[in-house]
C-alpha cells in the first residue's frame, strides 16, 4: 500500500511540475493576424433577401443585387451594400446603399474565407443605421449577412445575399 501511495504521489507530482512549467506563451500567435481582403476583391452578383423579423407579415420580394469587395492597404476591406426598397403600410421606403470600412477579412481552413465581424454605426441617407454584418466566401460564393436598426425603427432589418464572383 505505501508503494502505490508512493507512486501516486510521484504522478501527481510530476502532473504539477509539468503544468507549472508550460509556457503559453508561445503557444499563440502574439495576436498577429493576417488580413487577406485582397484575395478576394471583386463584384459578387446575387441575390437578396431582406426580412423584418419582428413583423413577419411584411413581404419582402428577394431582389437581384450585387455587392462589392474592395481592399485597403491594411488588408482589410470596404464593403460596398446595395440600397433596399421595401413597401410597408402602403409606403415605399428606401434604405441607401453605403459602403462599410474596415471590415476584417481572414483566411479559414479549406481556402475559404470569414468576412467580418463588422459594427455598423454610422448615418445612411440622414438616418442612424446601427447593427452587425458578418459573412464567408468559399470557392468564389459570397455569403453575407448583415442586421441593422434604421433610424428609429424598434426593430432590426435583416439582409441576406447570396452571390458569386
Amino acid at each position: 500500500m505505501k508503494k502505490i501511495f508512493s507512486l501516486m504521489a510521484m504522478v501527481v507530482m510530476m502532473t504539477a511540475m509539468s503544468v507549472m512549467t508550460t509556457a503559453c506563451s508561445d503557444d499563440d500567435n502574439g495576436g498577429d493576424v493576417s488580413y487577406v481582403a485582397g484575395d478576394v476583391q471583386g463584384e459578387y452578383a446575387g441575390v437578396m433577401n431582406m426580412s423584418v423579423p419582428a413583423q413577419p407579415s411584411i413581404a419582402i420580394p428577394p431582389f437581384d443585387t450585387t455587392v462589392k469587395i474592395s481592399a485597403q492597404d491594411n488588408g482589410m476591406a470596404v464593403i460596398s451594400l446595395p440600397k433596399a426598397t421595401y413597401v410597408m403600410n402602403g409606403r415605399e421606403l428606401v434604405i441607401p446603399g453605403f459602403e462599410l470600412e474596415n471590415v476584417p477579412v481572414v483566411k479559414s481552413g479549406y481556402g475559404a474565407y470569414v468576412v467580418g465581424p463588422a459594427v455598423i454605426n454610422r448615418e445612411v441617407g440622414g438616418l442612424e443605421c446601427k447593427g452587425m454584418l458578418g459573412g464567408t466566401i468559399s470557392g468564389g460564393r459570397f455569403s453575407l449577412e448583415y442586421s441593422m436598426k434604421v433610424g428609429k425603427m424598434p426593430f432590426d432589418l435583416v439582409f441576406k445575399f447570396a452571390g458569386e464572383k
